[in-house]
């Protein structure tokens, strides 16, 4: 079996994970994921992102003074740093000996657990790519019974984030502090409802939210995952600056619009009304947005209010393979946008982007198969199985934040 497991598919596995098959398993129906450019040469531990947010100001009608109050230009320098992250596709020797007489079989047992944990590892990122890098992927509603077994989310939509065996954690922060040590497990998920169930151990019976430290108003975290997310849309456009304000070396708060980009409330307005005001307020400041990003929950809203006058547009993306989005065209400030759903965008925002000024960089291609040693499939050490790893280094980068916008729906 060793040959079977390891080597012997080898160039079969090389061949059915090409570049396109990888962008097929990592792109379909992830639209900012596919549509980010990518940049794949990240070397080094750390590589900066320089910033110019303010031109020299040594200017006046009178010579004098525009040289006495002359000033040099305003230089910021993000210092961005790879995000870890991993999927792990295990195949046990018995279920592999069970097929090893149709080599067909084999292969399919061997690419379906494979293209399983890509997915996994593709959706987490999807999802990370839209938040704040703390890891967080949900929160438990205000009226949280601690004596109840099922729990409810602050944010119902958040849901599709959850899945039937993970492994979670419970803070009170939303990174930042000190993440709880109970770890739970999820055993149901109700994704009309917004709501799931979580145990003491895996396939275990539902437990109480005290019982999982999942009570009211705790953040929710995949084990392992806290305050180690890439830094999302969230993160490069907060909400509000501080003045002690750290994000990746750079303190924002000196010109917290063109380091962290523009926040409106439009929770009061039409879904139209809000996507113009977000392209207006990103092209006052020099940008010019091209694409908005919204959850489907909110698109569907926004197909109601248009109506008739409704216009779509079928967006091209992906590279050995290709992937047609369809969205909803609006007349921006700077000129046309295109709406689109994605269902891994938090519902109740959205995220007016100058695509150009946004890129995905990594050590690799994004998503890809360990192979560092020439082989894609490994003998576990201590279980009678095979495994084969995911992994990915990425980090999300602006080079000009003020030129995007994060809007509040509602």
């Amino acid at each position: 079996m060793a040959d079977l497991s390891t080597s012997f598919f080898e160039p079969a596995l090389k061949q059915y994970y090409d570049k396109a098959q990888v962008e097929n398993l990592v792109y379909a129906d992830r639209p900012l994921f596919a549509m980010l450019k990518k940049k794949t040469d990240f070397v080094g531990e750390v590589q900066k992102l320089p910033l110019i947010y303010g031109n020299p100001q040594g200017s006046s009608h009178t010579f004098s003074k525009a040289v006495a109050n002359k000033t040099n230009s305003k230089l910021k320098a993000f210092l961005i740093s790879m995000a870890s992250d991993y999927a792990i596709a295990t195949i046990s020797n018995e279920v592999l000996e069970a097929s090893s007489n149709d080599r067909g079989a084999f292969l399919s047992v061997l690419t379906k657990e494979i293209d399983g944990a890509m997915d996994t590892l593709a959706r987490r990122i999807s999802i990370q790519l839209f938040r704040s890098g703390s890891g967080q992927i949900g929160k438990i509603a205000a009226a949280q019974s601690a004596g109840a077994t099922i729990l409810s989310l602050a944010n119902p939509d958040d849901i599709v984030n959850f899945e039937v065996g993970m492994t979670l954690v419970g803070d009170s922060a939303d990174g930042g502090g000190t993440v709880g040590t109970t770890i739970s497990y999820v055993v149901m998920v109700d994704r009309d409802s917004g709501t799931f169930s979580a145990s003491a151990s895996q396939g275990g019976a539902a437990a109480t939210a005290t019982t999982n430290d999942l009570t009211a108003n705790q953040f929710i975290f995949v084990e392992g995952d806290y305050d180690l997310a890439l830094k999302g849309l969230q993160a490069w456009l907060p909400t509000t600056v501080a003045l002690s304000d750290s994000f990746l070396g750079v303190n924002r708060s000196s010109d917290k619009t063109r380091l962290a980009g523009v926040y409106i409330d439009c929770s009061g307005l039409t879904m139209e009304e809000a996507l113009i005001k977000g392209s207006v307020r990103a092209s006052r400041e020099g940008g010019k947005p091209d694409y908005c990003f919204i959850n489907h929950t909110d698109y569907a809203r926004l197909q109601e209010e248009l109506g008739s006058k409704i216009l779509y547009m079928d967006v091209k993306a992906g590279q050995e393979a290709v992937f047609m989005f369809r969205g909803i065209q609006l007349n921006g400030a700077g000129g046309r946008i295109t709406v689109i759903a994605d269902r891994d965008c938090p519902s109740g925002e959205a995220f007016v982007l100058t695509t150009s000024t946004w890129a995905l960089l990594s050590r690799g291609e994004p998503v890809r198969l360990f192979q560092a040693d020439g082989q894609r499939v490994l003998r576990e050490a201590n279980d009678d199985a095979v495994t084969a790893r995911v992994i990915s280094y990425a980090q999300l980068t602006c080079n000009a934040p003020g030129f995007n916008c994060r809007i509040k729906l509602r």
